[in-house]
């Protein structure tokens, strides 16, 4: 066969095959019109455009640009994509925090950022390289919330506001599109969890609502997670607690109270104390700032304004450091200072704290009378014993500190306590209150310990108790104490003893009573007589100096019958000549 009868039989076979030859360079559809390269043109091979472009071949294929030589020359190729969440881990939660400025001790500081950056990349499943130019939309629960377009490196990011949001779970979702004709290519999504986290705060020791130059500042907060499972309180990783002058300008560390530059009173409940100077500024405020990664990133901060600094004024009705009164009912218009600074304010208990009386029965703190007897302790013998009540004080406080569950008591009053490290004595909160307080005491020049989680108080009946927390209240309230109480000056308050602050250096008189045997029973009394030989004037807690009396009259192996309605104890000789032989009725059933 020649060479144009193979030319002529080419032509026919390419006649009898259904190919319709168009050329749609603008054209917006890539499949249903067959198609070819413009390379010969050589006019548009590079252009991003698909509109602008001859493009041959059966199906939508790259861009002629690509660096991928599958995609080009007209070469058909079938489109794989992957989708990586590159901002977040897609395997597990992501918990966020949410820090709106706008809401009071949630971000005060404007410390955790308003929007959270969701970032995602498109790649060629296949070959791995980067797609660009795509369509990325990002959605929560499935409402579109933004979107971009990827970059030469296929990634593609927005930014979103998250102040707004609601705590919860939220599914966050990437999605991307190629072209109007490709329509969705893939999609992929991850979880996030958005808490916030709040802290209050209150300062304390304070004085007519300001705090005093030289005495220690107070501040008390506690940190709460919030999600959708509820509130907690919570302890970050990180807590950063300043004291500042209103300008900013930090105090020194040595200026911050030792043992409390951050004390942790509770879980998510901690407290910080720092001495006022007036020589750095009259106003004092606290930045709090809290993280979880050492700082690097914030979950939450606050701030408590100013508080005015002053010094202790004399006159002004209120009592400071440094005064033991200053006018008012309690005690003269002058104020009276006390060498060495400190504070008398009295220490107390809050209303409705129960007092074990010595019979062992329970009555509050609020209806202690004087004359009352209640059980107190002999620590040099190790036994309970009977009481007087021979003075009661009711002051108003700022405050009260709940120790453990246990009891509820102010900063100064001592509780007798086993230390963690053995040691055993009396402690207080505020050991350095309580003895300036205790200077009219027994205990005036004795070591008063601080009181810390961990110590034990002891109990009525003869146990220790520890302390799991130690936790301030705030606020004014109003007070008992009983103040003298005679022989051993302690008492039992919501069961742990505690001491009444009297006893010695002008801590009141304490009754002595001596009394004479009680005469021979006549006519079924019997008297005595008792004196107190401190002479206090009282008759507070006077025994008693007359009773009944009688005798058991008993027949052999029979009952016995008082006399004179007598109701001491059997004759020991009687209750020993039955002691193997008495028979007690059981219901019904005897037991011999």
């Amino acid at each position: 066969m020649g060479k144009k009868d193979v030319f002529i039989l080419v032509w026919i076979i390419m006649l009898t095959i259904p190919f319709v030859l168009s050329i749609q360079g603008s054209s917006s559809s890539y499949t249903t019109d067959s198609k070819f390269d413009s390379v010969g043109l050589g006019t548009q091979t590079n252009s991003t455009s698909f509109s602008q472009r001859f493009v041959g071949g059966g199906q939508a294929i790259f861009n002629t640009s690509s660096t991928n030589t599958l995609g080009r020359l007209g070469l058909p190729v079938e489109l794989q994509t992957l989708i990586n969440f590159t901002s977040h881990n897609q395997s597990s939660i992501f918990e966020v925090s949410r820090g709106n400025d706008a809401i009071a001790g949630e971000d005060d500081l404007g410390l955790v950022s308003n929007t959270i950056n969701f970032s995602g990349r498109l790649l060629e499943n296949i070959t791995f390289f980067a797609i660009g130019n795509g369509n990325c939309s990002f959605s929560r629960n499935d409402t579109f919330i933004g979107s971009g377009v990827t970059n030469s490196t296929g990634d593609c990011n927005i930014n979103y506001d998250k102040t707004s949001l609601s705590v919860g779970f939220y599914l966050i979702g990437l999605n991307y599109t190629l072209n109007e004709s490709e329509g969705l290519v893939n999609i992929t999504n991850f979880s996030m969890n958005l808490v916030r986290y709040n802290i209050a705060n209150a300062v304390t020791h304070t004085f007519g609502g300001n705090f005093i130059n030289g005495s220690y500042a107070a501040l008390v907060f506690n940190i709460s997670k919030i999600n959708n499972s509820g509130t907690v309180f919570y302890d970050p990783l990180n807590i950063s607690v300043n004291a500042t002058t209103s300008a900013g300008t930090q105090y020194p560390e040595s200026a911050y109270v030792s043992g409390y530059r951050l004390t942790k009173l509770d879980t998510g409940q901690y407290e910080v104390r720092v001495n006022p100077n007036m020589s750095l500024g009259t106003l004092l405020k606290w930045n709090m700032y809290f993280s979880n990664d050492n700082f690097s990133n914030y979950i939450a901060s606050a701030v408590h304004s100013d508080t005015q600094i002053t010094n202790a004024v004399c006159g002004n009705s209120v009592i400071e450091p440094g005064e033991e009164c200053d006018g008012g009912s309690s005690c003269s218009a002058t104020c009276t200072t006390i060498s060495g600074g400190g504070t008398t304010t009295s220490s107390c208990f809050p209303e409705n704290t129960p007092i074990t009386l010595a019979d062992g029965s329970m009555k509050m703190i609020q209806d202690v009378k004087v004359g009352d007897r209640v059980l107190s302790y002999d620590l040099e013998n190790n036994k309970t014993i009977g009481s007087y009540v021979l003075e009661l004080e009711n002051p108003i406080r700022e405050g009260y500190y709940d120790v453990g569950g246990i009891v509820n008591v102010t900063d100064e009053h001592p509780l007798y306590t086993l230390k963690k490290d053995g040691r055993i004595g009396w402690a207080a909160v505020d050991s350095k209150k309580s003895r300036e307080d205790l200077k009219n005491s027994e205990l005036n020049g004795k070591d008063i310990y601080d009181l810390e989680v961990g110590d034990k108080l002891f109990r009525e009946n003869g146990t220790w108790v520890k302390i799991e927390y130690i936790k301030y209240t705030p606020g004014e309230i109003k007070t008992y104490n009983l103040k003298n109480v005679d022989s051993y000056n302690n008492f039992f308050a919501d069961g742990v003893l505690a001491h009444n602050k009297g006893g010695g250096g002008g801590g009141g008189c304490t009754t002595n009573w001596v009394c004479s045997e009680w005469t021979v029973c006549d006519g079924g009394k019997q008297t005595r007589s008792c004196e107190d030989v401190n002479n206090c004037g009282t008759n507070v807690g006077k025994p008693l100096e007359s009773q009944s009396c009688g005798q058991w009259i008993c027949g052999d192996w029979g009952n016995c019958g008082s006399v004179n309605g007598y109701s001491g104890p059997l004759p020991a000789k009687v209750i020993l000549s039955l002691v193997n032989s008495i028979s007690i009725v059981l219901k019904g059933g005897i037991i011999s």
